[in-house]
């Protein structure tokens, strides 16, 4: 648990600003290391201060210098392999002073490629007069910038700048424009203007030249190995079983998140019965609903002997949660699912330290349908059936499906056309027009990543795949718990890349075997075959229970509703009358999806732009 915090002013740094910042994080580590001030000559930033909150006792992050005075390291987050990299390198230091040991031999790119980790990295070289912000590969931990015409600003969450004195908070409008068609923005950009998050794999170099910057690594072009299904298989097995034995390195106890479904249950089963480890597993559950999926946690737990821990998710304390989610999130809570992760983490927090999560698969291996749906598309029939679907669209109107990587991305659509013409009348189109033209930028950059299939799951991985991330890692450390992602490990996605992509996704499979082949073939070598391809109904919120319940009633009608009538970037009468009909819960699943998004929004602009969230209660 850490965090960082720094500013690059043209004036002198205060002391004050600079603690403030500290204190506003100080849920991710106690106050417990000094912070470092110095001045840069021949910088456009000369004043320099940084900062990190530390768990107690660890000075694992703790700002650290070089022998001579000359670069400066500090970062939070973690690194896997320090045991290879002290092994490679033959040093006996750790954390911060085993990378500034490395950068100061080998330089910062090979640094970096030396690193398997998830973490935010500030480096001062006042030799070559320049600092490093740097991000992981693969984004699992933020690194947030500011940057005004006298001052930059970085911290793990960007609430840290409410607390100095040149950060204006104002609405980002293409984030909102996002929200209401995908549910979320893509790219750097946040909710707020100015205020940006480095691109996974990334770092800005700010110098005498000014802010650049730089990538330092991405996925290599997808080049099918020509290895057999079973080679592949084993070679994925080992792969799996690296990264959970480096991420659960040094504790015999862990908790692993269980869901019931094929990603979290094969972590179970590589922990247990792989590396025997003492695993306790951790489930929201809703008795009596039609999501519930506890019969699947139950299975897993019984096969291997594990400890069950399980949170019940009851209307009644939902409301509280949505809220103190919102503010750790920094952002509408988009995903009912994601509001249960906190007490479900504060849960874990009691008996384990790390607790491993099974995010990554569905992504990079092709896992949701849409995959399989696309995979017929392109294969099937020269293309028959996909120019069927184009003129279909092209009859209703529906430009944005000009192409198959359009198309695809219209799957991933949130709200349909007609409902955001409802919700925003006057808006709507520019929205749609927006919103579509940010992911087709994305999905461009991926179109030499070499086959149909790992292209499509690229562009996941770096959209969807980082707001799943970001959902983990700032729910998890709202508990102040290390929460890990095997299978982001770097090595591994380098590997996915090789796999062909039939071995990933095949629409001739049938339905419940033509996603995620290989990672499923290995869960049934586990679970049996009718555990793995059953329905999986996935994380759902019985959320037309929980909007129909008086708490949530009362804190809608008394604080929410008139401010979105006041704040007017929706229809309020639209917004009105879904709102009266779910109090009956006569109204469809999307479009009570529609109101739950204006809600969250709503809870997060009362936050963040009316409000300080610093002092907000």
């Amino acid at each position: 648990m850490s965090a960082i915090v720094g500013i690059l002013s043209q004036s002198p740094v205060k002391e004050t600003s600079l603690q403030g910042m500290r204190r506003v994080l100080q849920h991710r580590g106690q106050l417990v290391s000094s912070c470092e001030k110095w001045v840069m000559n021949e910088s456009p930033y000369p004043f320099v201060g940084v900062a990190t909150n530390e768990s107690v006792a660890s000075n694992v992050h703790t700002p650290v210098w070089n022998t001579n005075h000359t670069k400066m390291l500090a970062y939070y987050g973690d690194i896997y392999n320090e045991d290879e990299l002290r092994a490679q390198y033959a040093l006996c230091t750790s954390g911060s002073q085993l990378l500034l040991d490395i950068y100061d031999r080998v330089g910062l790119q090979s640094m970096l490629n030396a690193l398997d980790g998830a973490f935010g990295l500030c480096i001062v070289d006042t030799i070559q007069n320049a600092i490093y912000l740097i991000r992981d590969r693969l984004g699992e931990k933020p690194l947030y910038v500011y940057q005004n015409e006298q001052t930059i600003l970085f911290a793990t969450e960007y609430k840290a700048f409410y607390a100095h004195p040149s950060f204006k908070a104002v609405l980002n409008e293409e984030a909102l424009s996002e929200y209401f068609v995908f549910r979320y923005p893509v790219g750097d950009a946040t909710w707020l203007k100015g205020v940006w998050n480095v691109t996974p794999g990334h770092y800005l170099e700010i110098s005498v030249f000014g802010v650049a910057k730089h990538c330092y690594w991405q996925l290599p072009k997808a080049r099918p190995n020509h290895l057999s299904k079973e080679e592949n298989r084993e070679q994925l097995k080992q792969l799996i079983y690296k990264s959970v034995e480096r991420r659960s390195r040094g504790t015999q106890h862990i908790g692993i998140q269980l869901s019931g479904g094929v990603d979290s249950s094969y972590l179970c089963a590589m922990a247990k019965t792989y590396l025997h480890k003492d695993v306790s597993t951790y489930s929201v559950t809703f008795e009596g609903a039609e999501v519930d999926e506890s019969k699947y946690i139950d299975y897993v737990n019984n096969q291997f002997g594990l400890e069950s821990h399980k949170f019940d998710c009851k209307p009644d304390d939902f409301l509280s949660n949505w809220k103190k989610s919102t503010w750790f999130f920094e952002a509408p809570m988009n995903h009912e699912g994601t509001v249960t992760l906190l007490p479900l983490n504060r849960m874990a927090k009691q008996d384990v330290k790390i607790l491993l999560c099974g995010d990554g698969p569905d992504e990079s291996m092709g896992g949701y349908p849409i995959f399989r749906r696309i995979d017929a598309f392109h294969r099937d029939l020269f293309g028959l059936r996909w120019l069927g679907v184009k003129a279909k669209a092209i009859l209703q109107g529906k430009k944005h499906y000009s192409s198959l990587e359009e198309h695809y991305i219209s799957l991933h659509q949130f709200i349909a056309d007609e409902d955001i013409k409802r919700l925003r009348p006057n808006e709507y189109k520019r929205d749609i027009k927006l919103a579509f033209k940010k992911r087709l930028q994305i999905m461009r950059r991926h179109r030499r990543v070499g086959d149909f299939l790992h292209k499509l799951t690229n562009f996941d991985l770096c959209t969807y795949g980082l707001e799943v991330s970001m959902r983990t890692e700032k729910m998890a450390l709202a508990s102040a718990l290390n929460v890990r992602s095997p299978f982001l490990m770097p090595e591994l996605q380098e590997f996915i890349q090789t796999i062909p992509p039939t071995y990933l996704t095949d629409y001739k499979l049938p339905f419940m075997r033509g996603t995620k082949i290989l990672l499923k073939e290995l869960c049934a070598e586990e679970f049996g075959e009718a555990f793995t391809y059953r329905p999986k109904i996935g994380l759902g919120i019985p959320i037309a229970d929980i909007l129909a319940s008086p708490v949530i009633r009362q804190y809608v009608e008394t604080l929410l509703l008139p401010s979105i009538r006041e704040r007017g970037i929706v229809n309020f009468e639209f917004v009105q009358n879904l709102w009266n009909d779910s109090k009956s819960k006569s109204i469809s699943d999307s479009l009570i999806e529609v109101l739950w998004c204006v809600l969250s929004f709503e809870i997060w602009a009362q936050m963040y732009l009316d409000n300080n969230p610093i002092t907000y209660e």
